[in-house]
């Protein structure tokens, strides 16, 4: 509790992964911090994801693994903080990379906040970006705080919310940051972009906001009509958001 350098866990969920896990891993190696270990929990992938993972394994003895066929990332994610021995989560994508002097900066000065959270750079195919994240955690009756990759969490504060709800498919990891909001957990916003995240995929869709209304719903974190007032609102602006990116990709090309 309150130590310079806790033990980070870097949990990778990976599926059919073999074209970007060497590169996630590189990520992971190069940390300018020395205590972490790597998890990596996978499908059982058939594209030769483990024969990657395994080499890596052999060569670094903090990176562990297990794969088998699981109910989806959320599963994968359970998994993953339960055979974690760190004190704080970091939940890596198999396509993600972390800057290297993440979580050294995360740990500059000493912390016990359950959530520790900043900023992460975006990449959709050869853009990146980088969206601010919303400081204030009250924003979580709402929207999340921030994306999940650019927040450390820690484990026994995970536990004790029962880790990721797998009902919902593609947001449990808002429901997580909401239910951490409404358990009165406690936060701390470190001026740290932890790396970049490949966005795209389930994440980036509609059926997303569909997901978060029921987690809103479920947690009564807002009244009904405050939901489907910010859900509306939330599919105009990814309509909008989409319209414009195709727009700029069209006139790129």
């Amino acid at each position: 509790m309150g130590q310079n350098n806790p033990k980070v866990t870097v949990v990778i969920a990976s599926f059919n992964a073999a074209s970007c896990i060497a590169a996630a891993l590189d990520s992971v190696c190069r940390l300018a911090y020395d205590d972490w270990e790597c998890v990596v929990v996978d499908g059982a992938s058939t594209d030769g994801t483990m024969d990657i993972v395994r080499d890596y394994a052999a060569r670094n003895p903090r990176i562990r693994f297990v794969s088998e066929r699981d109910n989806g990332i959320y599963d994968a994610f359970n998994k993953g903080w339960r055979m974690a021995r760190g004190e704080y989560i970091y939940y890596l994508g198999a396509d993600d990379l972390l800057y290297p002097d993440c979580f050294s900066k995360c740990f500059a000065k000493p912390s016990t906040a359950d959530v520790i959270y900043g900023d992460v750079a975006y990449r959709t195919g050869d853009i990146i970006f980088q969206s601010p994240t919303h400081h204030q955690p009250d924003r979580l009756r709402r929207a999340a705080l921030c994306s999940h990759q650019a927040m450390l969490m820690r484990r026994d504060a995970i536990e004790r919310l029962g880790g990721f709800d797998e009902q919902y498919v593609i947001t449990a990891d808002f429901d997580l940051m909401q239910r951490t909001y409404l358990n009165h957990c406690t936060y701390e916003w470190v001026d740290v972009v932890f790396g970049i995240h490949d966005i795209g995929g389930v994440s980036g869709s509609y059926g997303a906001e569909v997901d978060c209304y029921r987690v809103r719903r479920n947690n009564r974190s807002v009244s009904t009509v405050s939901n489907w007032l910010y859900t509306t609102y939330t599919f105009y602006m990814r309509f909008r958001s989409n319209m414009v990116y195709k727009l700029k990709r069209a006139l790129k090309e």
